[in-house]
């Protein structure tokens, strides 16, 4: 059944794609981050599968090894139904652009084009939909989950920050600070997971976590994910500028985590993450990429100040005007508003130096992570304490802890008085 849903879907891909040559639309473009970083996990799969894990004609799989290769089929599935769903979400803003009269006129498709596409898309998505709800999440039982590496955790979690350090000193960018802030946030959230694993196991104190640190990590996650937002508006969709080490060593590190944390389709539970990793290790790993976090946060902070940094001038000039207009929000002026950046740059949406005003903005807000990354350090250093055990005073300690009476004297014989 996988197997037909493939092809079909393979077929209507081809299909769109002929129809983009025809047309002419919507022709040669940026690449999607996600969408590349997906097209390459499934390329290096084929490549796993085809070297340690082909087969001769006739030779059939086992039981278990037939249940993991459909559950991996159900994986891809669900992928390409998250990816279609994508692209048609996508298709909808560009077709609302054409109520903007300005931005229609721009335009060399028409809005016929479109509908046609999102047509097309809505099937593929539906058919897949149909596919994956049939065996989801019952055929993931299935899944293959080998024995975790129990150095895994720690090695990418150091290579991933000596690359994200290397990035930031050798190839400053946008994207760069975009990655690195997206991955940031998802190894705190990761890490989080596993802290909170242990302390409800009690392998750190659980009112410690619950009141401290565990508020504590999700502050520095959220600052990080603002911080993200605010560089990925103004990075061309588009991976390959960014440095390929710093994309495989987040991909790694995220991969570790998910392989701890990943139980079919839903989060482990605490016993099953206790059983794959040593939460008490994970939770020291955890603690230093805490410190390396903040550490982190300092260097991003000192690029966004300092850094030769551009990015194309429609979004420079959209980022810059928010700015100036939450720094003067209580002035009124009916004038135009300023332009920062040439009328000739913003129609050819050339990459373009950013303003200072923008420049300063973007440093405050990494000044916010450094001070969310702080605390969190901070309360972090409390799972490496271990708490003094009070003595326990039943009556009988108590009494050995007493200073025993004087020995009766001996009775000397003779009369009593």
């Amino acid at each position: 059944m996988h197997e037909a849903t493939i092809k079909q879907v393979d077929l209507m891909n081809r299909q769109m794609v002929r129809r983009s040559w025809a047309t002419g639309w919507p022709g040669p473009g940026g690449t999607e981050p996600h969408l590349a970083e997906m097209t390459a996990n499934f390329d290096r799969a084929a490549d796993l599968v085809a070297r340690f894990h082909g087969r001769r004609d006739g030779i059939g799989l086992t039981a278990p090894a037939e249940a993991d290769a459909q559950a991996s089929r159900l994986r891809i599935m669900h992928s390409l139904y998250l990816a279609s769903h994508a692209v048609g979400a996508t298709l909808g803003h560009e077709l609302k652009g054409f109520e903007d009269p300005g931005e229609s006129r721009a335009r060399k498709h028409s809005p016929e084009t479109i509908v046609s596409y999102q047509e097309r898309v809505a099937g593929v998505e539906q058919l897949l939909g149909w596919a994956v709800a049939r065996g989801w999440p019952s055929a993931l039982a299935g899944e293959h989950a080998g024995p975790v590496n129990s150095s895994r955790l720690a090695e990418s979690w150091a290579a991933w920050e000596l690359q994200a350090h290397r990035a930031l000193a050798h190839s400053p960018s946008t994207g760069t600070l975009a990655v690195i802030s997206m991955n940031q946030v998802s190894a705190l959230v990761g890490g989080n997971n596993l802290v909170q694993a242990a302390a409800l196991l009690e392998r750190i104190d659980p009112s410690e976590y619950r009141d401290r640190l565990g508020p504590a990590l999700e502050s520095s996650a959220h600052q990080w994910h603002g911080a993200a937002q605010a560089w990925q508006q103004l990075t061309p969709q588009d991976t390959r500028g960014t440095d390929p080490a710093l994309l495989q060593a987040g991909r790694e590190l995220r991969a570790a985590l998910i392989e701890i944390q990943r139980d079919g389709a839903v989060r482990a539970t605490p016993e099953t993450m206790a059983e794959r990793i040593d939460l008490t290790e994970a939770t020291r790993t955890f603690h230093r990429a805490v410190i390396g976090s903040a550490d982190l946060a300092r260097a991003a902070q000192d690029v966004a100040a300092d850094a030769p940094l551009t990015a194309p001038a429609k979004p420079v000039q959209k980022a810059t005007q928010a700015v100036t207009e939450r720094m003067h929000a209580d002035h009124i002026d009916t004038s135009p508003h300023a332009t920062w950046i040439s009328p000739r740059d913003l129609q050819r949406n050339a990459h373009v130096d950013l303003p200072q005003a923008l420049r300063e903005d973007l440093a405050k807000s990494i000044g916010d992570v450094i001070t969310a990354a702080d605390t969190a350090r901070s309360a972090a250093s409390s799972m490496q304490r271990t708490p003094t055990p009070e003595p326990h005073l039943n009556g009988r300690l108590v009494e050995e802890r007493q200073i025993p009476p004087s020995a009766p004297a001996a009775r000397q014989p003779g009369p009593r008085p």
